[in-house]
């Protein structure tokens, strides 16, 4: 079978560029308004089929939302052993829903989510009432499962070492995943999903800080590849979630003792925004205003202007603007719903000058169980509101959502303002590399962001993550430099936003960012849908002799392709320093002398829907090496280190360090119970 060269933007999903996507539903702003340039405009309220508890962005631009199982919805709530959940994708370019159930008899009520570095969605937990895991708190379920965008598919993997109700999970820079918490009585208290799609315990519980929270604990990935935590008790700390884990505790984040469901967003590299709540003190519970700025370099903070609202229960979503907009919530003092003291006025933050002005009012009540996420065309989303007890007592039951039009997308006589237009986007993006896009624009182009999709629910957005970009203006649109490393940009899809000099966003077009890092020891277990690419990294050392990569295959659907210091990005035999490049070859072996201290990136090519495991181990562990190695295969040309982007300034939580005579295996054609291969769309 003959392979031909194929692009890197043959990927995963089908990119629509803005330029072909109409705003084509009725929950569009209406044009003409001048106050919309002002305050910005809401849509009409739309009937949603589920109560959007949870909600994530997808890098399909569609949205998945979930609330509970279908029975916790009748008149006798949990009286079923069967254990699913009410689970819709909705498209916002068509305004139109798809049921997405899934069958892996989980109820993900409460769980912890958040994106993968392939695109996919990881939920960590759930409920499990009545029941639960012996030894934990009633409620909380081991399960976890992996949703699939490319099919709306689900896949349950092996359960967490401890059942979770509230855990919260994020993203690392080596492409692992964090799960930490979820109720009071976890042991141990946070696990690990590695790249072989196996959890491993962080038992963290010695150096803990305290105090600490069992329900979704505030973290985020600081620029040192650690991970920062930060509310919402008044503790920072940091976790490096390397080896077993290690905790440093640093300082106190405010006066504020505890903000039960405060929220924050992160507005720069590094630095966030930590609003609102209901404030615990010796004197009672507060809704609050304040709002304090962290700085995860230094791990300090500082005070901002409060905002004009108290507000408990709310959502900030951060905007390409770099704005913060703040949405919903309550100032009584109740900690789930008041009705009576709802805030329906939204507001935005602006970072340059610390000031919070008011924007157009929400229509209903968005406290408890509601969600805002920012959309791919510059719009938020605000959904859902209810179940759960008090919410019954008080007929809050949101079952809908509301779309908010920033002022940015208006000119200033209320119309629609033109965007910037993107074409030749690239798929997919190395740390530090330069990439080109074409611009479409009458104005000079002002700045150029990333935002990581956000993954959202009880005011606490797991996944949100803002960058600016450097760039510079060329004859056909703009040169921006990538994310400088993994630690900035944990690997996974991004939206790109540029906007003009008026502020107006252009859609933000996904982008795949960085690729896992593989290390000594490691074991992956993925699965590539037909005429993909998964891109992997190893690092090696100037001092190993040499990098040793076998291929093993059983059905051949898939090919190995190792350049050193760049991506491979073709497929022709001339562009790889070696891989494998007979289709259904069982066993493939290369050898490459004195690799150097570089990086080197792996990619797996799947020619049909492939499931494949790769396995790395070092001679030092007394792996045997293949004995006899065709010298074609055999590479001793180690200089190339061209346009490597390599990652720089990783931490030892970031999973670097290069390895001794590395053999690399990779499996092609094996099922795993816990990955089944995935249709190809």
């Amino acid at each position: 079978m003959t392979k031909l060269p194929i692009k890197l933007g043959a990927y995963r999903r089908k990119r629509v560029l803005a330029a072909a996507l109409p705003l084509m539903f009725s929950g569009l702003a209406q044009a003409g308004d001048p106050a919309a340039a002002i305050v910005g405009e809401w849509s009409d309220v739309q009937p949603w089929p589920v109560v959007a508890v949870h909600a994530s962005l997808m890098g399909n631009g569609k949205v998945i939302a979930w609330d509970a199982t279908p029975d916790d919805f009748d008149d006798d709530p949990h009286t079923t052993d069967v254990k699913t959940t009410r689970i819709t994708v909705w498209d916002p370019a068509t305004n139109t829903h798809v049921q997405a159930d899934n069958n892996t008899n989980t109820d993900l009520f409460c769980a912890g989510s958040a994106h993968l570095w392939d695109g996919d969605i990881l939920f960590a937990g759930g409920d499990d009432y009545p029941g639960g895991a012996p030894g934990n708190l009633e409620g909380a379920t081991a399960n976890s499962n992996i949703f699939h965008p490319t099919d709306n598919s689900w896949t349950r993997l092996e359960n967490m070492a401890s059942a979770r109700w509230y855990a919260t999970t994020a993203a690392l820079p080596n492409g692992e995943m964090l799960t930490f918490g979820g109720n009071y009585q976890v042991e141990p208290f946070a696990e690990v999903l590695g790249l072989d799609r196996r959890w491993r315990p962080l038992p963290i519980g010695p150096q803990m800080p305290y105090p600490y929270s069992g329900d979704y604990q505030w973290l985020q990935v600081a620029p040192d590849g650690r991970v920062a935590s930060f509310g919402p008790h008044n503790a920072l700390a940091k976790l490096d979630t390397a080896s077993t884990g290690l905790w440093e505790s640093v300082s106190e984040r405010d006066d504020v003792p505890y903000r039960a469901y405060g929220s924050f967003a992160p507005y720069r590299l590094g630095k966030i925004i930590v609003t609102g709540g209901l404030g615990f003190f010796a004197e009672g519970a507060f809704s609050q205003s304040s709002a304090v700025l962290l700085d995860l370099n230094t791990m300090s903070a500082e005070p901002t202007n409060d905002m004009l609202y108290q507000r408990a229960q709310h959502n900030l979503t951060v905007l390409p603007d770099g704005q913060v907009l703040a949405t919903g919530g309550h100032n009584g003092t109740e900690t789930l719903v008041n009705m009576a003291e709802s805030v329906l006025p939204s507001e935005m933050w602006n970072p340059d000058t610390g000031e919070w002005t008011e924007m157009a009012p929400l229509s209903r009540t968005r406290q408890y169980h509601s969600i805002a996420l920012l959309l791919p065309d510059g719009r938020v989303v605000v959904a859902g509101g209810g179940y759960c007890g008090a919410c019954s007592v008080a007929n809050y039951h949101e079952q809908n959502a509301e779309i908010y039009s920033p002022p940015y997308l208006f000119d200033a006589n209320g119309d629609l303002a033109p965007k910037p237009q993107l074409t030749d986007v690239p798929a997919r993006l190395n740390y530090g590399s330069s990439f080109s896009v074409d611009v479409q624009s009458d104005l000079d182009i002002s700045s150029v962001v990333m935002i990581k999709p956000g993954s959202t629910t009880h005011s606490h957005n797991q996944d949100q993550r803002f960058i600016n970009l450097t760039f510079e203006t060329t004859v056909d649109g703009i040169s921006v430099i990538a994310p400088a490393n993994r630690n900035l940009a944990p690997p996974g899809d991004y939206m790109l936003f540029v906007l003009d000099e008026n502020g107006v966003p252009s859609h933000g077009e996904f982008i795949m960012v960085g690729q896992p890092l593989l290390t000594a020891g490691q074991a992956v277990a993925q699965s590539v849908p037909k005429d993909d690419l998964d891109v992997y990294a190893i690092e090696s050392s100037a001092d190993d002799p040499s990098l040793v990569i076998t291929v093993d295959g059983i059905v051949g659907d898939a090919d190995l392709y190792i350049r050193a210091g760049q991506y491979p990005n073709g497929f022709a035999d001339d562009e790889y320093d070696c891989g494998s490049a007979q289709f259904g070859q069982s066993t493939e072996v290369c050898l490459i002398d004195n690799p150097g201290d570089q990086t080197w990136y792996i990619g797996v090519k799947g020619w049909a829907a492939s499931d494949y495991q790769l396995k790395i181990a070092t001679q030092a562990d007394g792996t045997e090496l293949p004995g006899e190695i065709d010298p074609a295969k055999r590479d001793t040309n180690t200089t190339d280190d061209s346009d490597g982007g390599d990652d720089e300034g990783e931490s030892s939580s970031s999973g670097g360090g290069g390895a001794f005579g590395v053999l690399l295996t990779l499996l092609l054609g094996l099922r795993f119970a816990f990955l089944p291969v995935r249709a190809n769309t």
